[in-house]
């Protein structure tokens, strides 16, 4: 973060194929969190990508190592790509607790951890067609709860 800030850090953009960055990234996230149950929902025939492919694959690490953090072994936790008004979106979801309502402006502020308090209801997976908790993208984040 300190490099960015600093105007230090040149990213290495290059057109990139999106689906295998998530892919690589998941198939190495199954081996080090077996207790997870991991899913991909990709849009077929996305495109390439202009981006740093060691960043991309590092900011999937942080999610999906994030939605492990905040979920229950068993539980899944889902990584999806599709393209939305021309641009290709990406969102990781698990069955975790989620962000409390209180916390989720704060999200993408520095350093930023949130209160963890939740209640039972927050805890329980609905069971309906999505998963519910965070589903994160840059500057955005949505509860995922209907």
């Amino acid at each position: 973060m300190s490099k960015i800030e600093a105007g230090v850090w040149k990213p290495e953009k290059a057109p990139q194929n999106i689906s295998d960055i998530i892919n690589e990234t998941l198939e190495q996230q199954k081996w080090v969190h077996k207790e997870r149950i991991f899913e991909t929902d990709l849009q077929p025939g996305l495109p390439e990508v202009y981006a740093d492919y060691n960043q991309i694959k590092q900011v999937l690490i942080n999610l999906l190592e994030n939605a492990v953090a905040y979920s229950e072994a068993g539980t899944k936790i889902a990584i999806n790509a599709r393209v939305v008004d021309g641009m290709v979106e990406v969102g990781v979801s698990d069955q975790g607790v989620g962000i409390a309502p209180d916390d989720l402006e704060k999200i993408f502020e520095k350093f930023y951890r949130g209160s963890h308090k939740t209640t039972e209801a927050q805890r329980r997976w609905t069971g309906s067609s999505h998963l519910p908790g965070p589903h994160l993208g840059p500057r955005r984040a949505d509860m995922g709860q209907e």
